[in-house]
């Protein structure tokens, strides 16, 4: 049996589009809570664009 995902934690490098996706994906689908789900970001502004 696959165990729910309530208890796993995710860690998303960097704060683009694709993390922010797959961020949503893992609290839809993989029934993550968004407490769990943390995003690393080098830059201050985040959307993965350095201008």
């Amino acid at each position: 049996m696959i165990d729910s995902g309530r208890h796993a934690k995710a860690y998303l490098v960097g704060g683009g589009i694709a993390a922010l996706a797959a961020a949503a994906f893992l609290i839809r689908d993989g029934d993550v809570p968004g407490e769990n789900i943390h995003v690393l970001e080098q830059l201050p502004l985040a959307g993965g664009s350095r201008r």
